[in-house]
């Protein structure tokens, strides 16, 4: 008998085996896959007389990466992300086992979510910045797209002084959170979105401290001090915005102010006068809201039991009864120049004065019922800086100013008719830089209360206020209203036009300057180039 006998050959084996099957079309299946985990489905049609118990799809480039299953389609996963890949597919059954691989499929590049970003660095952004409202600036580098473009990212962090989670978006680094609770500590994670979704979050950044300006004080109490002319003023510390109160600035109604770093402050006034007072604190971010005033207080008048009850001339003094002058004085009894004064009975310049009924100019001014222009006020914040000439960055706030004050400017050809708001040129045709600053002096200051601001990196100003910035193929001045993170400023540290970082609305008690300078017609921020005075509306 021969030694074979018994044994099945391998031809009738490989006979038994299933035919290759018919590759199909294989699909990237980028969707919500994490990265480096991409998948691909795969489409094949069985073909021969031996069926197949079941079927194996392998990545050409990477056999490692398979799927199995009893039919069509199968999905391979584990693939990288930005890789590219073909497959082939074959059958097995119990009769033959493995058969024949099918031809490659089309190509595919593996696509995921993207990779984490990285984060280098975090800062807290304290200048100007209201209580209960800081920003974090987050400064990251991107990690792979995962194989599709990176549409987004988002910076985000948990504020324990409002119980919430802060986010910022945006297209590239940095991103700026706002919002944050004063004297908060956090930290940020980063995270990056394509067409397939959002990657897991970044590693944490190290530990920040958001500051602001501080909480406005209550109001003040006032009372006299007795047997003085002087009005004692006390208030309560508010909290500090994270940073140490440097200075206490109050204001009385009748016009008093001072400094101090108490939390009191001892006022002469005037016996007899009644006034309120309010105070504001200060730190290094800036300057908190005013207080409400304080209760109305009458300063003490001296003591009437502390000289003699009708003083040291007699009962009504050394000079007799009325005084040394007769009964009504010297000059009869209505005085020396008539019942009504020297100038008649209203005064020498008639019933309303010298220059008729309401004026010289008119019932309304020389201008006209309302003038020759209504303004629309063009104003900065108080505590936003302004460069003076000096040291590279001297400055000093809107606030401290004075007329005749010199700032720094900026020589920009002047429009028609000085129509600086309509002014618009080609940025090829202006060519402006550090070489371009003059100085320019103060002429006028205007100084109202205002509650809305709009924040540009670290600047506040009326919604009115003007600003220099270029987008694209135009220069011009615009309102602090229209701009946004699309436009560019002119900074004069690197005497260019630098990108926008941070636009906000937002809404604090402080007051606006409005500045006027000539020869210029605008001066210099720390930090961008603004026109310089109301705007003269038709």
């Amino acid at each position: 008998m021969s030694k074979q006998a018994g044994r099945m050959s391998q031809g009738a084996n490989d006979f038994l085996a299933p035919y290759a099957p018919t590759i199909g079309t294989a699909t990237d299946v980028g969707t919500g896959r994490a990265y480096n985990n991409g998948a691909a489905t795969v489409t094949f049609t069985a073909s021969g007389p031996n069926a197949a118990d079941s079927f194996t799809v392998y990545a050409v480039e990477d056999t490692s990466k398979t799927a199995t299953g009893s039919s069509s389609p199968l999905t391979v996963t584990g693939l990288a992300s930005g890789t590219n890949y073909t497959f082939k597919v074959y059958g097995t059954n119990t009769a033959g086992g493995k058969g024949s691989d099918s031809s490659a499929s089309n190509q595919i590049t593996a696509t995921t979510v993207p990779q984490a970003p990285s984060i280098s660095s975090v800062s807290d952004v304290g200048t100007n910045r209201p209580f209960n409202n800081g920003a974090v600036t987050v400064n990251f580098s991107a990690g792979a797209t995962g194989g599709k473009s990176i549409t987004s990212y988002s910076a985000s962090g948990y504020c324990s002084v409002h119980a919430t989670t802060h986010s910022a978006s945006g297209g590239s680094s940095p991103l700026t959170i706002t919002g944050w609770g004063s004297g908060v500590s956090t930290t940020i994670t980063v995270t990056a979105t394509n067409d397939n979704g959002t990657s897991t979050a970044s590693t944490a950044s190290t530990s920040v401290t958001v500051t602001t300006v501080p909480n406005t004080p209550s109001a003040p109490s006032a009372s006299t001090v007795a047997n003085q002319a002087q009005d004692s003023v006390s208030w309560s510390a508010p909290d500090n915005g994270g940073k140490a109160i440097t200075n206490y600035y109050w204001t009385s109604s009748d016009g008093k102010s001072g400094n101090t770093g108490s939390t009191s402050v001892t006022v002469n006034q005037e016996a007899g006068t009644a006034q309120t007072y309010n105070v504001r604190a200060d730190n290094a971010n800036g300057v908190s809201g005013t207080s409400a005033s304080s209760g109305s207080v009458t300063t003490f008048s001296f003591t009437p039991f502390g000289f003699t009850p009708f003083g040291a001339f007699g009962a009504f003094g050394a000079f007799g009864a009325f005084g040394a002058f007769g009964a009504f004085g010297a000059f009869g009894a209505f005085g020396a120049f008539g019942a009504f004064g020297a100038f008649g009975a209203f005064g020498a310049f008639g019933a309303f004065g010298a220059f008729g009924a309401f004026g010289a100019f008119g019932a309304f001014g020389a201008f006209g019922a309302f003038g020759a222009y209504a303004f629309s006020a063009v104003s900065l914040a108080a505590t936003t800086q302004v460069l003076v000439p000096g040291a590279p960055g001297s400055s000093k706030t809107a606030g401290e100013l004075q007329v005749g004050d010199t700032l720094l400017a900026l020589d920009i050809p002047n429009p028609a008719n000085s129509d600086w708001i309509n002014w618009e040129v080609d940025s090829s045709s202006i060519s402006l830089s550090s070489e371009n600053m003059v100085e320019t002096q103060i002429v006028s200051l205007t100084t109202v209360p205002e509650s809305e601001f709009i924040y540009v990196d670290g600047d506040l100003f009326s919604t009115t206020h003007y600003i220099l910035v270029q987008k694209g193929a135009v220069t011009k001045f615009i309102s602090a209203a229209e701009i946004d993170t699309s436009y560019k400023i002119f900074s004069p540290e690197t005497g260019s036009f630098v990108d926008i970082t941070l636009v906000e609305t937002i809404s604090m008690d402080l007051n606006k300057i409005s500045i006027n300078c000539e020869p210029y017609d605008n001066f210099f921020t720390t930090k961008m180039l603004v026109f310089d005075r109301p705007d003269p509306l038709q």
